[in-house]
């Protein structure tokens, strides 16, 4: 089944009452209607449909991926519990790690006015 039309069935099954967390992406160009992935780098694929959550409202992952989810969106602003929970789903899935594609973000480095270098580079 094609991504585009399992994405509100796990939007209704994971977010209840929200689906801010969900990144849909249409891709009507490719045959069939929708893709299920996309290629975002030379042989580098990214599934269309990718669940993320924060601590405030978080997300069930291993249901995602029992579901047939590819994609999980994680940040280091998420909180802990959150990347603990994101690797738990991905240690506990059926899938391999290879089959599976994670993405995170990190927050920009401030930089020190008075020498105009990054402050993470003072550790």
């Amino acid at each position: 089944m094609p991504a585009t039309m399992i994405a509100p069935m796990l939007v209704a099954l994971l977010f209840p009452s929200t689906c801010s967390a969900v990144s849909i992406v249409h891709d009507s160009s490719s045959s069939g209607g929708g893709a299920e992935s996309v290629e975002i780098a030379p042989g580098v694929m990214m599934p269309v449909v990718n669940l993320g959550g924060v601590h405030e409202r978080p997300s069930n992952y291993t249901l995602f991926l029992e579901l047939g989810g590819k994609g999980l969106d994680t940040a280091l602003t998420y909180g802990d519990d959150v990347q603990v929970a994101v690797g738990n789903a991905v240690r506990a899935a059926k899938s391999s790690r290879k089959e599976l594609f994670v993405t995170t973000k990190v927050p920009c480095c401030p930089l020190d006015m008075e020498t105009k270098k990054g402050k993470c580079n003072e550790t």
